[in-house]
């Protein structure tokens, strides 16, 4: 992995520049206790905004995991299967687009900030929704705030064509990725409650039509 594919440098560098400076500043005038707490501050938030390579692939008989993180829940509801993903602390907090198609609509809805493991509550939290046209019909991907996540950042703008396992956006300090399927389709899941699944890298669903 690239060291410099991190959310840090690619879109938030102006953090990064200060944090450092102010780790030379606290070096060179021997507040040591400072220049490690910067430090390993620095080192967290590289860690955790660490964006992985993406997986090249279109295959439209797959739909890919929007994001890094374990299986909590699969249900069929309104029409959709409904698969939700728990993002831990650690995994990479980044998220990417399941399917190719249309982006209609982002809709930013506010909201608490409830465990995300929690399912029923955390259908109350804070939650940014993206709205994909395909031809197997409208795709929703919700990114959804929890207890440390407080900020969610969309990489891609309504009303543009989206392309599979491209980045979506990132939940900083981790939460819950959930996608909505329409069960118009005949299709097969691949994945159940605990498995692990890796972004772009894991196939959620398989079209059999």
């Amino acid at each position: 992995m690239n060291i410099l594919n991190n959310y840090c440098f690619i879109y938030d560098f102006k953090k990064v520049f200060f944090i450092n400076f102010f780790i030379f500043i606290s070096y060179k005038t021997s507040f040591y206790k400072i220049t490690i707490f910067l430090s390993i501050l620095m080192i967290f938030i590289y860690f955790f905004y660490r964006i992985p390579v993406n997986n090249p692939q279109i295959n439209k008989q797959f739909i890919y995991a929007p994001s890094y993180g374990i299986i909590k829940n699969i249900e069929k509801t309104n029409g959709f299967l409904h698969i939700a993903i728990f993002i831990r602390l650690h995994d990479p907090h980044i998220q990417y687009i399941p399917y190719s198609g249309f982006l209609s609509n982002i809709l930013y809805k506010p909201g608490e900030f409830n465990p995300a493991y929690m399912i029923k509550k955390g259908k109350y939290n804070e939650k940014m929704i993206y709205y994909i046209n395909t031809y197997r019909g409208n795709i929703i991907v919700s990114q959804i705030s929890g207890v440390l996540a407080r900020s969610i950042i969309p990489f891609v703008k309504e009303k543009t064509t989206v392309k599979q396992n491209e980045e979506l956006g990132l939940i900083k300090f981790g939460s819950r990725c959930d996608i909505f399927i329409p069960l118009s389709n005949s299709l097969k899941i691949l994945v159940k409650p605990g498995d692990y699944v890796q972004g772009s890298y894991t196939k959620l669903i398989k079209f059999l039509n």
